[in-house]
């Protein structure tokens, strides 16, 4: 459920940026306290408010999920190991915090053991030649942007 002051706080939030406020952690942490929410909220805010609006969302939809479950299956990209159901994530090759989009060629099956790891980072799936058959630019991209070329265990 959202926070009843949730067009407020997005408000104040607003307000900072327009000032040209740099919002730090500690801040996001004074706002949450503020607004009873936690900075991970404070964080999703800034993003909405300061993203590109004519690129694709960030955001992955059921329908694009169960697109990408299809095509993967239950076969993490990065290591090859199969999961259960329940043990597996769809997961932006590159990271919605770092100009990833929820498209088909930017997302992945991966085993929660290296969605962890993996963090923000980008790595390499092992399905890019598929995934980016018909946007080779944006391999290029996650080539240049990778900072393993495989699972580090």
């Amino acid at each position: 459920m959202a926070h009843p002051n949730i067009d407020q706080r997005r408000h104040y939030v607003k307000i900072l940026l327009g000032k040209g406020v740099y919002i730090d952690f500690k801040m996001k942490l004074e706002i949450g306290i503020i607004f009873a929410c936690s900075h991970s909220a404070i964080t999703a805010d800034i993003l909405a408010l300061t993203r590109n609006k004519n690129l694709p969302t960030p955001h992955v939809s059921q329908n694009m999920r169960n697109k990408i479950r299809q095509r993967d299956g239950i076969l993490c990209q990065y290591c090859g190991s199969k999961s259960l159901h329940k043990e597996y994530v769809v997961e932006h090759v590159i990271p919605a915090s770092r100009g990833g989009v929820a498209r088909p060629y930017n997302l992945v099956i991966a085993c929660q053991s290296c969605n962890s790891i993996k963090g923000k980072s980008v790595w390499i799936p092992n399905n890019i030649e598929a995934i980016t058959k018909d946007y080779s630019e944006w391999r290029i991209y996650i080539m240049e942007l990778a900072t393993n070329h495989q699972k580090i265990i």
